[in-house]
């Protein structure tokens, strides 16, 4: 490996591919004039994966969003009651 972290015959390091955001100057501070790609990809809202999947009751939430996390946090249906349709109320957040 070179000091940059690409390999000696100039490919990208295994971790490479492991790197997404949104932030596209994120991403060319580690690989200037590197090939990006766009994607679309279907979403839907948190409150709809909770009530698509019948999702009565989350203990454990996991957030990591390259410092989004307030923003995500800011739009998740929290509710008073887990047995709201769509809402929940985790016991631990980590983010």
């Amino acid at each position: 490996m070179d000091e940059d972290g690409s390999t000696i015959d100039g490919s990208l390091p295994d971790w490479a591919n492991q790197i997404y955001s949104f932030d596209l100057a994120h991403l060319d501070k580690h690989f200037k004039d590197a090939e990006v790609e766009d994607y679309m990809v279907d979403t839907l809202s948190f409150s709809q994966l909770l009530s698509e999947h019948e999702i009565k009751d989350v203990v454990l939430f996991v957030l990591d969003v390259e410092g989004y996390d307030f923003e995500v946090l800011k739009q998740l249906p929290f509710g008073h009651n887990r047995d709201s349709p769509g809402k929940f109320r985790p016991m631990v957040i980590c983010f």
